[in-house]
């Protein structure tokens, strides 16, 4: 049986409608149970006796998860079929939520965000799920609506955490990714026998285990730098994170059936769409840190939760509609919405960072930096990696833009702390150099789309590792 006759998708799908619709949701809970309990951070370290130091884990934890479940669930996927796969992460996710909900202590809510986390996997198998079982004309819409559910999900997290806090409890807000992702599974559910699996390919578990050794240390030394020290422990954890991540980068050359395709990493049409997914991460995630920040903080415009919800709120109605756009542009030239949407965030983190005394004009560049043009660079990124992945490889290779977002959001929290927090620069000049460095990172990134020239060669077998 050829690998077409096993992957290739069912002649009549089975209600196709109900299955996009829980795939945006599934990648909507996700994304808006990554940012929530940012806002609730403080109330969750007083009701629990938390040490704030030690805290940091609910929000490190859940990055970690994502990190090193997402590929290789992806990879899962593309052996045993991506909808089961779907539905288990979507069943760990929901089983997080209620944890989450009753967690007694500070490392019972860290096991709950371990789990939440590996409901990262939906990304890259929504669009997986999407490639396979529509038709494809359709592909390109499907992939600007489920791209606009991820963009719009941490922004409604932001946006509605905080008074759900105030009127219930932290707790509400495990509550309200439960619900949603109780909806998605059972959207998904009926659709578990649409895609079949790649019998030709079997799990690299042994890669598996030094990928999450080496990438855990290089994520765990950016996000504990501070706490560790810099020079006495992150730096050393992270060099040798690297070096295990160097010396399985020069085995899995040779591999056919690697954790993570290093072959297909390496070619042109693939690892600037990486180098982009670590950028773009890096912002999300410093943004979503910096502007309730700047909003809340004494030096800032000093308003309350409420306001800084607000301000988030233009940014957050842009999502699906930029999402939708950038689906139906990239039909004719998918380098025309990646282009635009990078000058959209530099103009509007430009804009924050010269800018800034009013909350309408925080409000403004938020719309353009966090809004319009964060989501068509992250639609377009997902189409890219959708469009040109070999189709045996699509999870897998979403799996690999997933984990390079998640790292760069490590990062970016970790600078916007350093910028702003008085370890490097104090005061309003924090703000202002964060924002301006946020404008810098994506000009410098988008130059990697010089390198875009050709797609992604097909699977094809390879030389066997050699002994």
């Amino acid at each position: 049986m050829s690998s077409d006759e096993v992957t290739g998708p069912p002649k009549t799908p089975p209600a196709p409608r109900r299955l996009l619709a829980g795939l945006g949701l599934g990648v909507f809970s996700y994304s808006t149970t990554q940012m929530m309990v940012v806002p609730t951070l403080p109330s969750m370290f007083a009701d629990l006796h938390a040490d704030p130091a030690r805290g940091v884990w609910v929000v490190s934890a859940f990055m970690l998860s994502t990190s090193l479940t997402t590929p290789l669930l992806g990879q899962l996927g593309d052996v045993i079929g991506r909808a089961k796969v779907l539905l288990v992460a979507l069943a760990l996710a929901a089983m997080g939520s209620v944890l989450g909900m009753t967690a007694p202590s500070l490392a019972v809510l860290v096991v709950a965000r371990v789990l939440q986390g590996a409901g990262g996997a939906v990304f890259p198998l929504a669009f997986g799920q999407a490639r396979e079982v529509l038709p494809p004309a359709k592909v390109p819409t499907a992939v600007g609506l489920i791209s606009g559910g991820f963009g719009i999900g941490g922004s409604v997290g932001l946006v509605i955490s905080g008074p759900l806090s105030d009127l219930v409890s932290w707790r509400a807000v495990f509550g309200v990714s439960l619900v949603l992702g109780s909806i998605s599974l059972w959207c998904v559910l009926p659709t578990r026998h649409a895609s079949k699996p790649s019998r030709e390919r079997r799990l690299d578990w042994r890669g598996a285990l030094v990928v999450a050794l080496g990438f855990g240390c290089v994520l765990l030394a950016i996000s504990e730098g501070s706490r560790f020290g810099w020079l006495t422990a992150s730096v050393p954890l992270a060099l040798f994170g690297a070096l295990v991540l160097g010396l399985w980068w020069r085995r899995a050359r040779w591999q056919d059936d690697a954790i993570l395709d290093v072959r297909g990493l390496a070619d042109g049409a693939i690892w600037p769409v990486h180098v982009l997914a670590t950028a773009l991460g890096l912002c999300m995630a410093a943004t979503g840190f910096l502007v309730p920040l700047y909003v809340q903080a004494a030096d800032g415009l000093g308003a309350g939760v409420t306001t800084s919800g607000l301000v988030l709120l233009p940014a957050l109605l842009s999502g699906l509609g930029t999402g939708y756009a950038a689906g139906r542009l990239s039909r004719r030239t998918p380098a025309i919405p990646l282009m635009l949407g990078i000058v959209i965030m530099a103009a509007g983190y430009l804009g924050l960072a010269l800018s800034r005394d009013e909350a309408w004009q925080v409000a403004v560049g938020a719309f353009f930096a966090h809004g319009v043009g964060m989501n068509l660079v992250l639609s377009s990124l997902s189409g890219a990696v959708t469009v040109n992945a070999p189709a045996d490889r699509i999870s897998e290779a979403a799996g690999v833009n997933a984990a390079a977002r998640t790292l760069g959001g490590a990062a970016g929290s970790q600078v916007a702390a350093l910028l702003v927090g008085g370890s490097l620069i104090a005061g309003q000049a924090g703000y202002t150099a964060a924002f301006a460095l946020l404008a810098g990172v994506m000009l410098v990134a988008s130059t990697t789309l010089l390198a875009l020239r050709r797609p992604v060669r097909p699977s094809r077998p390879g030389r066997a590792p050699e002994a």
